[in-house]
């Protein structure tokens, strides 16, 4: 080992290979990010509620956990009210809701209308809407994840919680440098959400986006925008499967390359 692995080694040591790692996780989230973005596709969500009108005593009354709404005089006007009150109430996003498929094709067949109509003629993705940067915070959050997980597998312990802190200060840097220091928040939502739902796999190379990190992300995703479904191709030449997978395995070679020549 030269003098200048050496310095590199046990001088810098894993802190400072932290900060770079997150630099770079925050470069490589933001073009994970906009292949993301480029891939996804959106029909309108339609939501099929139970009634819960129910006749009580001769009047109409809406049954609820905790209680009941009403009286109202007819059928029609309870369900008025319970469409009005309650239509709009939030979608909590389950693993299943991941909507991913396989190419451009298989969407347009599902009735979704795909953001990018033409692969040649790719429109801005600077349009800066709350999916633009939810995609954004996700791609990130997945390339973070994938540092992270590295770091489990291949350092000691002492080593990772070293390179777990530098990591996240690095990444934060990167962001406040980008003047994108609001995505923050967002990328540490994303970073906790795999482990609330108890997915433990950060990417299903063969299929990325089913039961893995990215599923997780895709199932947020596609319950954000009211009124919307949102769903992303895998595959083609849109897709963030390739993407994905060239990201992880590119980030466990270098920690993995870097934990042995140091003996981290």
């Amino acid at each position: 080992m030269g003098l200048r692995d050496w310095l590199a080694g046990n001088v810098a040591g894993p802190s400072a290979y932290g900060s770079v790692m997150g630099r770079e996780a925050v470069k490589n989230g933001i073009v994970l990010g906009r292949t993301l973005y480029l891939s996804h596709g959106t029909r309108p969500r339609i939501i099929n509620r139970k009634s819960h009108v129910i006749e009580r005593d001769g009047q109409w009354v809406i049954k609820l956990l905790n209680g009941i709404a009403g009286p109202f005089k007819t059928k029609e006007e309870a369900e008025q009210y319970e469409e009005e009150t309650f239509a709009d109430a939030a979608i909590v996003a389950k693993l299943s809701d991941a909507l991913v498929f396989i190419d451009g094709n298989h969407m347009r067949a599902d009735g979704f209308e795909l953001y990018v109509q033409d692969p040649i003629q790719l429109p801005s993705a600077e349009d800066f809407t709350e999916l633009f940067w939810h995609t954004r915070a996700v791609g990130i959050a997945f390339c973070v994840s994938c540092c992270i997980r590295a770091a489990e597998n291949f350092m000691k312990e002492s080593n990772a919680r070293l390179f777990n802190q530098s990591l996240g200060s690095g990444a934060r840097e990167e962001l406040v440098s980008l003047n994108t220091e609001t995505l923050c928040g967002l990328v540490n939502h994303y970073v906790r959400l795999p482990q609330t739902v108890g997915v433990m796999k950060v990417i299903d190379v063969e299929k990325p986006g089913v039961n893995d990190f990215i599923a997780v992300f895709l199932a947020a995703l596609s319950v954000l925008v009211p009124g919307t479904m949102v769903g992303f191709q895998q595959g083609g030449e849109l897709g963030f499967g390739a993407t994905t997978s060239a990201l992880a395995e590119e980030t466990l070679a270098k920690v993995s390359e870097a934990c042995q020549k140091f003996h981290w």
